[in-house]
């Protein structure tokens, strides 16, 4: 009885480690399971999950999930290799792909740089209709002071 799959029922996700309480052999309970995650990552399953328990020194009071998932909003049908950090709404979702592809998705994408947001690109494209509540510069031009020459010489208004 050292490993055992369980059902995660609630996740106290406000300490230093993320406890579980999880249902596993023939409805026993066990509060206050600790959760490891890999650095770098983290998430709060959805009660309903499965996790793989272990009882650390064989004592079933001091239960460790070392692997958390739930089959039910998982993406399937990914190739070979690739890696997705997903939502459970099935919305949201990040896919690393093969030959350097990177899609993202979901309703709204937000992004929030306090110093820079650089993009390096060879090519830029924006599809859809798109919207600056400020001035933009291009090729050191001013896009909202911008004038051009008519066909008398004269020069245009600024952009309406």
């Amino acid at each position: 009885l050292l490993v055992d799959r369980a059902v995660v029922r609630i996740v106290t996700d406000s300490l230093g480690r993320q406890n579980l309480q999880v249902q596993s052999l023939a409805d026993a309970t066990n509060d206050d399971v600790e959760r490891f995650q890999n650095y770098g990552f983290t998430s709060v399953p959805p009660a309903g999950s499965e996790a793989i328990v272990l009882a650390v020194g064989g004592r079933r009071e001091s239960q460790v999930a070392i692997a958390v998932e739930d089959k039910r909003c998982r993406p399937k049908g990914l190739a070979s290799g690739d890696v997705c950090i997903y939502h459970q709404d099935g919305q949201s979702l990040i896919i690393l792909k093969k030959g350097g592809v990177i899609d993202i998705r979901g309703k709204t994408v937000n992004y929030d740089a306090s110093e820079l947001f650089a993009i390096n690109t060879a090519q830029l494209k924006v599809a859809g209709p798109s919207e600056f509540n400020e001035d933009i510069t291009v090729n050191g031009k001013s896009f909202l002071d911008h004038i051009h020459k008519d066909g008398d010489g004269a020069n245009t208004t600024k952009p309406l």
